[in-house]
Formats: structure tokens, sequence, C-alpha cells
């Protein structure tokens, strides 16, 4: 997150984002505005444990800097490929990400 910060990646949306993923929330205990997604994961196979909560930081995030609805499956399908993504790239510059 810090990175994001020094790169200016989400620019003045940055510190709401940060704030959003370290469970902390300023002002008066509300989302400044932002409204936060209620919904289940009928469509899905997902149950609510620490994945489920990880992504829903992450619909409810990409949702606070688009705004409007969103498409659950496009944005799984995204985290997805990003995953996939740097996977490749571990294998193919034969690092190890794990430490």
């Amino acid at each position: 997150i810090t990175i994001w910060e020094e790169r200016k990646v989400f620019g003045s949306r940055g510190q709401l984002l940060k704030e959003e993923f370290a469970g902390k929330h300023v002002g008066n205990g509300k989302h400044s505005g932002v409204k936060v997604l209620d919904r289940t994961f009928s469509s899905h196979s997902l149950r609510r444990n620490s994945t489920g909560d990880a992504l829903d930081k992450i619909v409810s995030s990409y949702q606070m800097l688009y705004g409007g609805q969103i498409d659950e499956d496009a944005i799984l399908s995204r985290c997805k490929n990003a995953i996939s993504s740097v996977d490749k790239l571990d294998k193919e510059i034969g690092g190890d990400l794990n430490p």
C-alpha cells in the first residue's frame, strides 16, 4: 500500500483505499459517502472466510474507485488473470515469491 502512495497510483483516493484495506474508517465512522455492497455469494462457491473478506475488500474498493454497479464475475476474472500473470512471470524469471 505504501508504494501506491509513493507512486500516487490512485491520486487523491489513495488514502481512502488505504484505510479501506487496513480496515480503518476516518471521519464519523462511516465510509465517507462510499456505498459498500450488500451481497451474497449465491452464484459463487465462496464462503465467508478470510478469502471472502479479501474479495469483499477488493470489490468494495473497486466500487469506491469507479462508482456504480459492478460485475463481480468480471472483477474476479481480472484478479485471477493478474495472479496468473504474476505466476507466469515468476516461473519465467525463476524467482520464488515466497520468503
